[in-house]
């Protein structure tokens, strides 16, 4: 199936990247990260909002009511009891799909009738109900006459019409709510009270004026019918009282709510919608409501609240349907939201009292949009909740809208944070923070949210946190510490960072390195306000700039409305500090935008290099598959797949037979099948501008141009699509001609090569082994896998598939070459990448962003499940893929390679932790939302990938057993956090790819308080079966994890003992200080009936850092002396139950050995066992005295068992994990080989004085094992 191809990967360094920018590669120049120090205005303006107004109320909710969605996913909140701000009183309050407030609208004076701004010039009284439809609001005004108001988004009035209340003799019932479908405005009338009933309390049956229902088309609000009350008040399924009405999202469905007779009654609609059925569909319990009239002795069953009768309703105030037309009721006094299904049966419940903030106090509002979000106005709590109900029915809080203003501040921090846990940037800078105002100032008490309490503080300007490589740690939880208040004193500050640089201050030294001219030197100056002293800044800049070579961005934030003399102020201080222009943002995308765009120049700036860089090279039979790339700065890295000939014998590489980048670049643009999912349009060729429309939204999925925060026109989707598909549309080569192709094939970084050929795995009912019933080949023997090889569902005889080439590359696609010729047969865009791609866009002139796109390794194997939709188990073969996005995101994709000319998509998932929702696309290319807050599990937890970080870890599928029964699953993980966030990577994931994606098992890995490193798993996994070694008599697999806190996890996933069960068998005491990270996967071999693992440590994010007294990285050799069982380890072990030192074998009772590293040595990759002794890639950087100059790339040799060990120089760079082919050594080097090396364009070929390959286990991996 898949080819036995040897894997040779230069550098597994992988720098994740959310945004614009990505990090150069390694070794091929100065490794020396920049120095970036972010001075941060702590002045009293930055207590502000973004417009410009002090904060003073608790709260901008008041009493909510009621609530709706945009098509962006803004939340519309009306709050009739008004929130005092700026003397007015506001009543409308929009909220980011984050829970930042977005903007107000309504305000109202509090005087009878008298609106500031009343909605469209008029206005009757209160306002109980709106609906929003086509991102228009329809406001139903309601005093002594109705009107319904519609504005725009921003309250720009578009009509208004008035709707006469309707009579039951002289009392006026009035329309009390609302909703809107596409042809018709449907209006209900309100309380009608006693009027409504006769003495004997019979209901008025079609009593237009005691509950009724009015139907307006909405294309002019003409009168098409009013329908007159329905039903009998002892049945409780009348129109009476209403508080709500819904129609279901396929418009076949009226729900009606009727407080008064606590009743919800569904009925039916015609298809024109202009119609309701008399019969009701009763939703819940029929309670009286009225005490007093106890004919039936229910009425207490509607006060039961939490007892035996939920279904029963008090007070019901709102109604929704989900897509499934569920009904779900808010019953106010019960303080509970209610599930029903279509039939009106009750589900589930949610909620309590708690009138604190908990899950709820007096509920209203209800609102459930299009991705099924339950949304719901908390009234008394003064909050907006999210609400879902899992699979089972059972009901949890998934977030809360905070309620709190947001100032200039609390974006500033929430912007720092982002960046400074954006490892793509962190990777080649060390930061630090500087919080500056005046030196004496008062400032908000911190315990105290609002800006009403004040203290003294004497330290107004001070650096909080000095430069340093764990400078980004340490600012993602000290900056929430700054508070606003006080003067805007800049040029004090701007004289201490100048001392500060120059020879050190307030206790920190200087973090420059004397004479290191590659070394860059940033400051990056946040302000909103006018600073005093302007000379002096200018002055100040100018020295820094001229004298110590340390320039200084100028940030303008929330100044877009200042007058000139103020951005005239920002002006100076950019063009003085050297970096030309300011950089403006008025909002919190475009300041995250403007800041990582900043620092990609300054690292990018820093850096020179002197060679291509290679990245992966796969080896099979006589042929060796290699990719490089070319870095350029302001473009895309021009990416090369090259296919030499390789000697095993002679160990020599050969001549190249193609390069896939040349044959692509002679294809026109117009003639490649780029193709993607969620069109409505199939077809491998469906990535086109014809495509347009349906492109649009998910190409640029929050509405918003790049350069200008504006919505994108339509030539501009079109130039991205064109770019993508390879035309030079933003003329990067600058010869001013638009029309022509550029390079096609973006750089292969990070990802491994694939090679999808004939199916030729191997089906045996016994092979002789002791553990054959629990190998693969014993498992194809009993699923008729003879047949799949020799049948023909590959679209071609599967033995003799074609044979193609899979390689990711950061031009966002996955690309099929084909392995005879190197023509690209199909390029596929995930749907959790696509949306990246309009990061390549830069207002820079002949220009485009580099980015992360597909960064990360794919793994393929047939497996047997069924992958049809038909409700019906028919499992068969298929050659499944699935690929890590690596740096380019938080998310895996699946596809079904079994024709490889006729792929299929199977699944995607991302966790989007910018807007903290988690994306899920299945099969059917339908797109899921879940949405959570950091740190709270999602309800549904067979998607709450919440917890999912950058995806490093390569996907390794196998087959584990679960209730007794064969499972094809994949397990990861848990990704990068940059050791800086705490909320993502600290886990392992068993994702069960029968069930398109849905997490089996989420494993979390301790983060321990002994170390001060924030805990993540990047590394790939261990992952031992049957199939690897005979001693693993098991089904499913026991897998070792490593992660950054330098721990060895055991995972449990076999049919013995527990499954799921972990233990941490060893520690490497690993902290920031010393840079023990464990960043690759532990290498496996069996010694004297023992499983050995072999690992090395080092910060491979910052591997020129020097600290030789700090520093102490280390290579280990341990044992599992359990294995192949499970047992649970307590204490873990660690270097003092291992020997080391020549001479010094570990005894039968040791735990292993290690050896210390000197000269702040660091491992570049995953060690390799050959035989009897085991290779580690090792990188020395240089000393401070040429520090600017490529370190040296040593290779290490340990014996498996003792630990003594020889090193050798190989060049100058990284090196990659060394690949055994035959007696070859084969190992890419990212700089230059020694002269006596065997080498060519940055592979090494060396021989091997191992004679026999020993007891290796044949670890699962990418590949298929035969």
């Amino acid at each position: 199936m898949i080819k036995k191809i040897t894997l040779i990967m230069v550098f597994t360094f992988l720098f994740a990247t959310n945004l614009h920018s990505k990090a150069p590669p390694l070794g091929t120049g100065s490794l020396v990260p920049t120095n970036i120090m972010i001075m941060l205005d702590n002045s009293g303006s930055m207590a502000w909002d973004l417009g410009g107004n002090q904060l003073t109320s608790g709260s901008f909710l008041n009493n909510p009511t009621d609530i709706n969605v945009d098509s962006q996913g803004n939340i519309y909140v009306w709050s009739p009891n008004n929130t005092n701000y700026e003397g007015k009183n506001y009543k409308l309050h929009v909220f980011n799909p984050d829970g930042s407030i977005k903007k107000r609208l309504i305000t109202y004076n509090g005087n009878g009738n008298a609106y500031f701004n009343p909605i469209c010039g008029t206005s009757y009284g209160s306002n109980p109900k709106f609906d929003i439809h086509n991102d228009q609001i329809y406001y139903l005004d309601t005093g002594y006459r109705t009107a319904i108001h519609v504005t725009d988004l921003d309250g720009n009035c578009i009509r208004t019409t008035v709707v006469e209340h309707e009579q039951y003799g002289s009392y006026r019932v009035p329309w009390m709510t609302i909703e809107v479908t596409d042809n018709y405005i449907y209006l209900g009338t309100g309380s009608c009270s006693f009027f409504c009933y006769t003495d004997t309390r019979s209901y008025r049956v079609g009593q237009k004026g005691a509950g009724a229902i009015k139907i307006l088309r909405r294309s002019n609000f003409s009168d098409v019918t009013t329908i007159g009350a329905q039903g009998s008040y002892y049945s409780h399924n009348i129109w009476g009282d209403q508080s709500d009405i819904s129609i279901s999202p396929d418009g076949t469905k009226i729900a009606v709510v009727s407080k008064g007779a606590s009743s919800v009654c569904v009925h039916d609609l015609n298809n024109s919608g202009d119609s309701i059925s008399f019969g009701c569909t009763q939703v819940g319990g029929k309670p009286n409501g009225r005490p007093n009239q106890n004919y039936d002795r229910s009425w207490w069953k509607a006060w039961d609240f939490r007892g035996s009768y939920p279904d029963y309703h008090y007070d019901p105030f709102g109604v929704a349907f989900d897509s499934s037309n569920n009904v779900y009721v808010v019953d106010g006094p019960k303080h509970m939201i209610k599930k029903f299904n279509s039939s009106g049966t009750y589900l589930s419940n949610y909620g309590s009292r708690n009138c604190t903030g908990g899950d709820f106090c007096h509920p209203n509002g209800l609102y459930i949009d299009s991705n099924d979000k339950i949304w719901v106005a908390d009234k008394s709590n003064n909050l907006v909740k999210q609400i879902a109900f899992n699979a089972s029915n059972v009901g949890s809080k998934t977030s809360t809208l905070t309620s709190m203003p947001v100032s200039r501040m609390d974006i500033a921090r929430k912007v720092i944070k982002r960046i400074v846990s954006n490892t793509e940037l962190t990777s080649s800078a060390n930061f630090g923070l500087m919080e500056w105002g005046h030196p004496y100032r008062y400032i908000r008490w911190p315990y105290d949210y609002r800006y009403d309490t004040w203290r003294y503080n004497w330290y107004g300007t001070r650096i909080r946190v000095p430069i340093d490589k764990d400078g980004a740690r340490k600012i993602f939880t000290d900056v929430d510490n700054v508070f606003a208040g006080g003067g805007t004193y800049l040029a004090p500050a701007l004289n201490i960072a100048r001392s500060y640089f120059a020879n050190g201050h307030s206790g920190f030294p200087s973090p420059r390195i004397p004479g290191a001219k590659c070394q860059a030197n940033y400051i990056i100056v946040i302000s909103d306000g006018v600073w005093a002293s302007h000379g002096s800044v200018r002055s100040t800049a100018r020295d820094l700039k001229n004298q110590y070579e340390i320039k200084t961005f100028s940030v303008g934030f929330a100044v877009g409305n200042a007058s000139s003399s103020t951005k005239q102020r920002y002006v100076d201080l950019a063009v003085d500090g050297g970096t030309v222009s300011p950089l403006y943002a008025d909002n919190e995308a475009e300041m995250i935008a403007k800041l990582t765009d900043a620092i990609k120049q300054v690292v990018s700036g820093s850096l020179s290099f002197n060679s291509p860089a290679v990245m992966s090279d796969k080896q099979r039979g006589n042929f060796i598959y290699q990719s490089t790339f070319k870095y350029a700065k302001n473009t895309q890295w021009e990416g090369h797949l090259k296919k030499h000939k390789f000697n095993s014998s002679s160990g020599q590489i050969g001549d190249t037979v193609w390069d896939a980048a040349d044959v692509l670049n002679k294809k026109d643009s117009s003639k490649r099948n780029l193709w993607t999912i969620g069109l409505g349009v199939s077809g491998l060729n469906n990535f086109t501008t014809s495509n347009r429309g349906q492109l649009k939204s998910i190409l640029f999925p929050d509405n918003r141009y790049p350069t200008s925060q504006a919505a994108p026109t339509n030539d501009q989707v079109d130039t991205l699509i064109n770019f993508i598909r390879g035309d030079d549309v933003f003329d990067e080569d600058g010869d001013s001609n638009t029309s022509e192709t550029r390079h096609k094939l973006a750089d292969i970084y990070h990802a491994n090569v694939n090679v999808v050929g004939p199916v030729e795995g191997i089906s045996n009912a016994n092979d002789g082994t002791a553990n054959f019933d629990k190998k693969n080949n014993y498992y194809r023997s009993q699923k008729n896998y003879d047949l799949f090889k020799n049948g023909n569902s590959c679209g071609e005889t599967c033995n003799n598939r074609t044979e193609v080439v899979l390689a990711g590359s950061n031009g966002g696609i996955l690309h099929a070459f084909d392995a005879s010729d190197g023509d690209e047969l199909w390029g596929y865009i995930p749907p959790n990448i696509i949306g990246k791609l309009k990061t390549m866009i830069t207002s820079k002139a002949n220009a485009s962003n580099p980015i992360y796109g597909i960064d990360g390794s794919a793994t393929i194997k047939d497996i047997y499940f069924d992958d049809t939709a038909d409700n019906v188990n028919n499992p068969r073969w298929r050659t499944v893929l699935i690929s890590a996005l690596g740096p380019g995101g938080h998310g895996y994709f699946a596809l079904d390679v079994t024709n490889i000319k006729q792929p299929k998509h199977l699944f995607a998932i991302e966790n989007d932790t910018f807007n903290n929702v988690v994306k899920v696309w299945n099969s059917l290319e339908q797109k899921r939302e879940f949405p959570y807050t950091a740190g709270t599990p999602i309800s549904n937890a067979a998607f709450d990938y919440s917890q999912l970080g950058e995806a490093w870890s390569t996907p390794r599928i196998i087959r584990i057993k679960v209730d007794g029964k064969d499972k094809w699953v994949a397990v990861i993980g848990g990704g990068f956090n940059g050791a800086t966030n705490p909320s993502y990577g600290s886990c392992i994931f068993i994702i069960d790819l029968e069930s398109e994606g849905e997490i089996l098992k989420k494993i979390y890995i301790e983060d321990t308080t002994k170390s001060n490193i924030v805990n993540s798993v990047p590394s790939d996994l261990a992952v031992i079966t049957a199939d690897g070694t005979e001693k693993a008599n098991y089904n499913g697999a026991m897998i070792y994890a490593a992660d950054l806190e330098g721990k060895i996890t055991k995972l449990n996933l076999t049919d013995k003992g527990t499954l799921y069960q972990t233990t941490t068998i060893f520690n490497a005491q690993s902290t920031n200080e010393n840079g023990r990270y464990i960043y690759d996967k532990p290498e496996a071999t069996i010694k004297n009936s023992n499983l050995w693992l072999y690992f090395g440590t080092g910060d491979k994010q910052k591997l020129q850092t020097l600290d030789n007294s700090k520093i102490k990285n280390r290579l280990y050799g341990i044992k599992d002396m359990k294995f192949p069982n499970f047992e649970a380890v307590n204490p873990p072990g660690d270097v003092s139950k291992c020997k080391t030192g020549k001479n010094n074998c570990p005894s039968t009772n040791d735990l292993g050995w290690f050896i210390d590293l000197d000269k702040s040595k660091k491992v570049t990759a995953s060690p390799t066992v050959d035989s009897n002794v085991v290779y580690f890639p090792v990188y020395e950087p240089r000393p401070l005295s040429n520090v600017c100059d490529n370190g040296d790339a040593i290779l290490f040799k340990a014996n498996t068992t003792c630990g003594t060990a020889t090193q050798r120089k190989l060049g100058k760079g990284v090196l990659s994990k060394v690949i055994i082919q035959d007696d070859n050594l084969i190992v890419g080097i990212s700089g230059e080989a020694e002269k006596d090396i065997n080498s060519k364009e940055n592979v090494i070929s060396l021989k091997s004085d191992q004679k026999s390959s020993g007891n290796l286990i044949n670890e699962e991996s990418w590949k298929e094992n035969f």
